[in-house]
């Protein structure tokens, strides 16, 4: 991974959301959507934005617990900064891009990439967990996604009992030992389960899940303000509700960014609140900007600032 296949993908994921607001765009009259941002309340921009960043700077604190229930401990501003570059990776399926912390770990602290893998899947886990919670209180108001809620969370038990139970995946690490071609790679399993294990036990998911649901809360605080700007009087447990379950069935879309599922949800779940549709999409493209492409080009300006830095290094070390 070096710097320009970096940049490659930062334009694939910036070209893919300019189709997902075209597309959208087409859906409504573009001068309709013109005046309704122009009418737009900016006095709430500073309250959208700085809740927004809030946010990110607890889902730190959450990276943070996680790097050192393994063991690992760097400088808070190397900690922070590589962190945020990873938010430049938000546009791939699941995050799953966001294992580019773990690179540029290995490559500013010699920090084994097997090792912190699986801390960007805990985040994602405990995203999922609190988005599910968030959801739930909001199923109090709408009579739909009870059972995809109730499956979800069923999936996210399943995987963290699955990894809990340590004899049953040593079990298959024998078994891999016994073939030559699946030998190699059991070892580098061996370390991602380990950290793994460490990671999501009951007392770390507990207390990071509970940092992720203020962390989303604030987003979804976020989306709200974005439809009081509109002026649109739905209230704090709506705004929960549509941006929570929105956001969860884009996750599971495993599409970049869930882009497409997670518009389409939010702009038909604010129609079903008896939003015009114009109104709904508008809401739909600046809640999106303030949450997903805020932190997108956030965590690119940060990683173009460093990757020089980064990237040097790991090009030294590889001479060596």
């Amino acid at each position: 991974m070096d710097v320009m296949y970096i940049k490659h993908k930062l334009r694939i994921s910036l070209l893919l959301g300019l189709l997902a607001l075209i597309a959208f765009g087409l859906w409504t009259d573009f001068n309709v959507l013109q005046e309704i941002f122009t009418g737009f309340e900016w006095n709430y921009f500073a309250l959208i934005f700085g809740l927004t960043f809030l946010g990110y700077l607890l889902r730190f604190l959450k990276w943070e617990v996680f790097l050192r229930t393994i063991g690992i401990r760097i400088s808070i501003k190397n900690s922070l900064m590589i962190f945020l570059s990873g938010m430049s990776m938000a546009i791939t399926p699941g995050k799953a891009g966001e294992v580019l912390k773990s690179f540029l770990l290995k490559s500013s602290e010699k920090v084994d990439i097997a090792r912190t893998a699986p801390v960007v899947f805990a985040e994602r886990l405990t995203d999922l967990l609190a988005m599910i919670i968030l959801a739930a209180w909001g199923i109090t108001r709408f009579s739909t996604g009870g059972w995809f809620i109730v499956i979800t969370s069923l999936m996210l038990l399943l995987t963290i009992l699955l990894v809990q139970n340590k004899g049953f995946i040593q079990g298959i690490f024998i078994k891999f030992k016994k073939y030559p071609a699946l030998s190699w790679i059991s070892g580098r399993l061996e370390v991602l389960y380990e950290s793994s294990n460490e990671l999501l036990r009951f007392k770390t998911i507990l207390y990071t899940t509970m940092i992720s649901i203020v962390s989303w809360f604030l987003e979804c605080l976020s989306f709200y303000f974005v439809l009081r700007g509109l002026d649109l009087n739905q209230s704090v447990l709506e705004a929960v509700f549509v941006f929570s379950f929105s956001s969860i069935a884009g996750a599971l879309s495993m599409l970049p960014g869930g882009l497409g599922v997670t518009e389409a949800s939010m702009t038909g779940l604010m129609m079903g609140l008896g939003i015009d549709h114009s109104k709904a999409v508008a809401a739909m493209i600046m809640g999106r900007f303030a949450t997903l492409w805020f932190g997108v080009i956030l965590g690119s300006t940060v990683l173009l600032i460093n990757s020089k830095r980064w990237f040097y290094v790991k090009a030294n070390n590889q001479i060596k």
